[in-house]
């Protein structure tokens, strides 16, 4: 008897434990259809399908493919991302209770109606950056129990009303161009009080290129500056650096330098322990030019018979 209530007691217990064990033991069953230029969601995946990647196609989400979608109950990762999605309807998504990560960034979004995610209890991550939503009504989300990362960057949101999303941890909102409103106030206050993270805009490179510019400008300063203060450093770069010729050189020079030995002599100094070489010029004689030009083909015999 005891043994009896005792199994009575801890049956639901060990069927707790056997469900999670087949929960975790779950195999993902992935399909990719990224840029394969389909305009709708295919209809022949298998239904045990839990992560599905249709980006870069040109989906709606019309009726037809929310209808599709309701097939793929077992999903968890729905990527969307870069289609012409335009208005998210009502019931999207609903049958899809284990869905986990849902990301339509990048489509041309700018309506959201007010049941849109419910259904989507299991949700965790909700990216809808770079659409073109002007404002978003913050009841929106109430079905979001559990979300955890709401990214709405790169939109045309100017004001934004506090949600209750009382698991949320962090938040992306920069890109957006914001109105300084009471409701922009609000979600400040709420951003400090709870413990949600605001995620700010990262650093790109155009940083790096500032840095390089502002060494730059440092760099040509300073030298400028020493080139005006300093006028001997600046006078000796560009002085010619003098110093002796060495005797092979000089011996070089004097076999390359054109003209003869009469426009040039060499005097060395052979009692010195150094040889020093020294190039005097010379006054070169210039006979005086009398006129006449001598002519050595001239026939002596023709000149003796002129004569």
């Amino acid at each position: 008897m005891k043994f009896t209530c005792t199994t009575v007691l801890f049956w639901p217990f060990s069927m707790l434990l056997l469900l999670d064990k087949s929960q975790s033991s779950k195999t993902e069953v992935k399909y990719n259809f990224t840029e394969k230029n389909f305009s709708s969601i295919p209809v022949g995946i298998s239904n045990n399908v839990t992560i599905l990647d249709l980006s870069y196609n040109k989906i709606t989400l019309n009726e037809t493919d929310i209808k599709v979608l309701q097939i793929y109950f077992l999903l968890t990762d729905l990527y969307l991302i870069e289609n012409n999605i335009t208005i998210l309807h009502n019931n999207s998504f609903s049958n899809l209770s284990n869905l986990e990560i849902l990301n339509i960034c990048r489509n041309s979004i700018y309506i959201i109606q007010q049941d849109a995610f419910v259904g989507l209890n299991k949700l965790k991550q909700l990216h809808l950056c770079q659409n073109k939503i002007l404002q978003l009504n913050p009841d929106v989300f109430m079905p979001l129990n559990n979300l955890k990362l709401l990214n709405l960057q790169g939109n045309l949101i100017s004001y934004f009303d506090v949600p209750q999303l009382f698991h949320l941890e962090l938040i992306i909102l920069y890109g957006n161009p914001w109105n300084c409103t009471c409701s922009l106030f609000n979600l400040q206050k709420w951003l400090k009080t709870s413990n949600v993270i605001l995620e700010h805009e990262p650093l790109g490179k155009s940083w790096v290129f500032l840095v390089g510019v502002l060494v730059t400008v440092l760099m040509t300063s300073l030298l400028i500056f020493t080139a005006i203060k300093c006028p001997i450093w600046y006078n000796f770069l560009l002085s010619y650096n003098h110093r002796r010729l060495e005797e092979h050189e000089a011996e070089t020079y004097e076999d390359g330098f054109p003209g003869n030995s009469n426009s040039l002599s060499q005097i060395a100094d052979t009692n010195s322990e150094d040889t020093t070489v020294i190039f005097e010029q010379l006054h070169s004689f210039v006979a005086d030019d009398d006129g006449f030009i001598e002519d050595k083909y001239i026939d002596t015999h023709e000149l003796c018979e002129e004569n």
